[in-house]
């Protein structure tokens, strides 16, 4: 019976490896299952991440794209008040001009003014001054024929005439 219970022995180690190579193949089929488990769940955080990055990439293009466009909006809305700037100064520098101008205008007008009056108060003068010339003259005349003309029996005598003058 030895060999029986050889038999047995080996019968024993053989079913205890057979167990434990059945429990190392469960391990590992329990390995194998976390290990596709872990790759499946890695696949979904890699495609939600390539997901989460196209959409940052989409915005950070969007962004890129409205920078751009507010950059040159930007860029027109400075050039317009660089432009707008010049303008007003180009607008002030002629306003500054034209009331010199004004400023010219008036003392021109006010010398002008005061020529006109002294030049019609000459002129009344020469006016006064010839009218009084020429009523002198008139005067002159009306006496010298009043002393050479024709003697009327109305006509005063010379004596009578000197008085008067």
């Amino acid at each position: 019976m030895p060999s029986s219970s050889v038999h047995k022995a080996l019968e024993k180690v053989l079913a205890r490896e057979a167990k434990m190579d059945e429990k190392n193949l469960m391990r590992a089929m329990k390995d194998l299952a976390k290990v596709e488990k872990a790759y499946q769940s890695s696949l979904k955080d890699t495609t939600k991440a390539r997901k989460g990055l196209e959409k940052v990439m989409k915005q950070q293009h969007k962004t890129s794209k409205a920078l751009e466009s507010a950059q040159k909006h930007y860029d027109k809305a400075q050039e317009a008040l660089v432009k707008t700037d010049d303008t007003y100064e180009e607008k002030r520098h002629h306003e500054t001009l034209r009331f010199h101008d004004i400023e010219s205008a008036q003392i021109q007008l006010t010398e002008s003014y005061q020529a006109k009056i002294s030049n019609d108060e000459e002129r009344d003068r020469e006016r006064a001054s010839a009218y009084i010339t020429t009523r002198r003259q008139q005067v002159a005349e009306e006496a010298a024929r009043d002393d050479s003309g024709p003697v009327t029996a109305f006509a005063p005598s010379s004596s009578s005439s000197m008085i008067h003058t």
